[in-house]
């Protein structure tokens, strides 16, 4: 078998030169558009964390302002109704520890706990004649302007579109869990978890706290279970009995209680120094009243307003 003879094209070392200098240009010009690339992903990666600072220093100035929003909202519903600032505060520190234990997302349970903070702010839309005039004595029209305050407070805040949804929760505190409640007869879960959380601690807060009604804080929670189910959800009513005895006892009964003016009495014993609006001392703390003081009380207050209510000492009217 005659060999078979391949035919071999010679490279001339011109052509290898030039196809060297080929590949040679085209990787400079990848290694070029790499470095810039790359050089531009470094610039996209410090313009981004810049504006990233930039964003969070400004949500910590809006947070810092919407704190000092809630602050001021406070210390006016306390202006209004003295004692109510530490009521609010009670209130709230419970229901977000009892919403957290829920397992909701944190901005719900920081909505409760603001929610909780200025619940009362509807208080401030109510005239004082109407707001301090002792329940038994009210019309049937300044008896139903009391009980919808939360009604008109929700008004209030649903104005600012960062409030809205606090605002659904303060609405919601006079709905009932069997139906039977206001404005909107919601029943069940229909009712913001929120105010379901938030009107059984209140309602404990108010009984012990402010109203007086029980010595002991079981006793107030024994009132409450009775409404279970039907203005209360059952469901929150062991997480509210954990918190209240792990944080108070019989010591922490207050030691005296505001009296609205018309219901002073000669014999009871200011607990704290009675000032006007304008600064005026009227009564200092420990004075018994009399007759004639509380008259004195009575006419002022057409003039110059006490400043933060008038407290007794509990002792002094068979507390």
């Amino acid at each position: 078998m005659a060999n078979q003879q391949m035919d071999v094209h010679p490279v001339s070392i011109e052509a290898l030169t030039e196809e060297n200098l080929r590949l040679k240009a085209q990787l400079k010009r990848q290694q070029e558009m790499y470095e810039n690339s790359h050089l531009e992903l470094i610039k996209y990666m410090v313009e981004s964390e810049r504006q990233s600072k930039e964003l969070k220093r400004l949500n910590r100035m809006v947070s810092r302002a919407f704190l000092n929003t809630i602050e001021i909202i406070q210390a006016m519903i306390d202006l209004r109704e003295p004692g109510y600032y530490d009521h609010s505060m009670r209130v709230a520190d419970v229901a977000r520890s009892i919403a957290r234990k829920q397992g909701l997302k944190e901005i719900d349970v920081q909505q409760i706990y603001i929610a909780a903070r200025i619940h009362e702010i509807g208080k401030m839309s109510i005239p004082d004649s109407i707001l301090h005039k002792p329940f038994a004595q009210l019309s049937d029209k300044e008896r139903q302007l009391r009980e919808n305050h939360y009604v008109i407070g929700a008004k209030l805040l649903e104005r600012i579109s960062s409030f809205r949804k606090i605002a659904r929760i303060i609405r919601a505190l006079s709905e009932h869990y069997d139906g039977s409640g206001c404005p909107d007869g919601l029943k069940g879960e229909e009712i913001p978890i929120g105010a379901r959380i938030i009107a059984l601690v209140n309602v404990w807060d108010s009984l012990f706290f402010i109203e007086q009604v029980y010595q002991k804080p079981l006793d107030a929670l024994a009132a409450i279970e009775n409404e279970l189910d039907g203005k209360y959800d059952r469901q929150f009513f062991p997480f509210l009995k954990a918190e209240i005895l792990m944080r108070y006892s019989e010591k922490d009964r207050p030691t005296e209680k505001q009296i609205p003016i018309p219901e002073l009495k000669p014999g009871m014993v200011l607990s704290r120094d009675l000032m006007t609006m304008t600064n005026v001392l009227l009564v200092p703390a420990g004075n018994q009243l009399d007759q004639r003081t509380i008259e004195k009380i009575q006419k002022y207050q057409s003039v110059d307003p006490v400043q933060g209510g008038v407290f007794v000492t509990r002792e002094s009217i068979g507390g």
